[in-house]
């Protein structure tokens, strides 16, 4: 019980550290575009939720694909 659950916080972990990443790497890419002046206008709202949705299903398959290897390593 306490292993699981202690996956299931390493789950969490590196689903928010994806989602970081993903978020942080998706803004970056727009600053360097906007200073390039190849986007004259900020992104509209749906176009942000869509890469945060995205980021984060990024982060949740990172997240499943570690905790499967672990689990067939006999981590738990």
């Amino acid at each position: 019980m306490m292993r699981a659950l202690l996956r299931l916080i390493v789950a969490g972990l590196l689903m928010a550290g994806a989602v970081a990443v993903g978020a942080g790497g998706f803004l970056a890419v727009f600053i360097l575009l906007l200073r390039m002046d190849l986007v004259d206008r900020p992104l509209p709202l749906p176009w942000l939720g869509a890469a945060a949705a995205v980021a984060l299903l990024a982060g949740l398959g990172l997240a499943v694909l570690v905790d499967r290897r672990a689990f067939r390593r006999g981590g738990a």
